[in-house]
């Protein structure tokens, strides 16, 4: 591939047999184009978005019932503009116009002919409530909204929106969030936030369902969160590299790992350490348990490099007990929260 740096929030679109790469790159539209997804893309030239020539912050992306696609940008001049991706990969025509506020991080799902757009608030990297609007015509369609997606105190549960995926299985249609969860200054440690989203067709409101674990069956379309919640005691473990502990004291400080909770005896002070690698004892038996990795899925698209228990990813609740010594100012703060 061809080399280009800092190419921002980029999407995937397929308009033609070629498939292509969208980005921002100097606040201009970058597009990358090959003919394989894994590789061999080329170059094109950066444009500025059509009809008024306006740069841009975000790119999202939007595939209609009929194939076509559509780039959403937030335009500056704070639009969120919708343009036609012609046939060739250029883009094309703008088609819609959305100017009700300062918005950016752009996304869209249809349901049931409703068209739902999902944005964001312009906060720099500190996460908002991200807000919803809708129209039954996607072409000069007027917008209504703002509606919240998630309580307006979660703050997207420490996210911003940048797709909205649907998986029709044969049981059901699941659409899903899919924001980016950022650190303080947009760097590696950001991380992700996915969720299955409520449509109400009737109400015509999208509503973010929040789960600490869940998983989603990609032929079936259904969704399914652990039904037992159990805890488990580290009476033993070994610190490597760089991460982060936040709770320090007495034996019996639990740190939440989704809705799995591990004790750490108050030798643990450091909050220098990439991952603990615990051994699990029974509760009652005190007998050694294996490391199940099963025990550790997150609320994320990735795993970390080391380690089964990832510290330093964060669960985006606010922390409601008494013995955390703060709440949380980064991505390398853990929150702990009651069961």
């Amino acid at each position: 591939m061809n080399s280009v740096q800092w190419l921002w929030r980029p999407k995937f679109a397929k308009p033609n047999g070629s498939f292509w790469l969208y980005g921002q790159v100097d606040r201009n539209v970058q597009a990358l184009k090959s003919s394989s997804l894994d590789g061999g893309y080329t170059l094109g030239s950066k444009v500025t978005l059509p009809p008024s020539g306006y740069t841009y912050s975000d790119t999202g992306m939007f595939v209609d019932d009929d194939g076509t696609w559509y780039l959403l940008t937030s335009a500056d001049h704070n639009n969120v503009q919708i343009n036609r991706i012609n046939s060739d990969g250029a883009i094309g025509d703008r088609v819609n116009v959305m100017a009700k506020g300062s918005y950016e991080a752009p996304g869209m799902v249809k349901v049931g002919g409703i068209y739902y757009l999902i944005v964001s608030g312009k906060t720099g990297w500190r996460s908002n409530p991200n807000q919803m609007f809708w129209t039954d015509k996607l072409s000069g369609g007027s917008w209504n909204g703002p509606y919240a997606i998630a309580p307006e105190s979660e703050k997207t549960y420490n996210s911003q929106n940048t797709f909205q995926l649907t998986i029709a299985g044969s049981k059901k249609t699941t659409y899903i969030y899919m924001g980016d969860s950022w650190d303080s200054k947009g760097g590696p440690d950001s991380n992700y936030v996915w969720l299955p989203m409520t449509v109400d067709t009737g109400s015509k409101r999208v509503t973010l369902e929040y789960h600490a674990q869940w998983k989603i069956d990609v032929a079936t379309g259904q969704v399914s969160t652990p039904s037992l919640k159990r805890r488990y005691d580290a009476r033993a473990a070994r610190i490597v590299g760089r991460g982060v502990v936040v709770m320090e004291g007495q034996e019996g400080d639990a740190v939440g790992n989704g809705k799995f909770f591990f004790s750490f005896p108050s030798l643990f002070k450091t909050k220098r350490a990439t991952s603990i690698n615990p051994v699990l004892t029974h509760p009652k038996t005190n007998s050694p348990r294996p490391n199940n990795p099963n025990l550790h899925q997150r609320n994320r698209s990735r795993r970390p490099p080391m380690g089964p228990i990832p510290l330093p990813y964060h669960e985006p609740q606010r922390c409601r007990r008494s013995s955390c010594l703060r709440q949380r100012q980064s991505s390398r703060e853990y929150q702990c929260f009651e069961s």
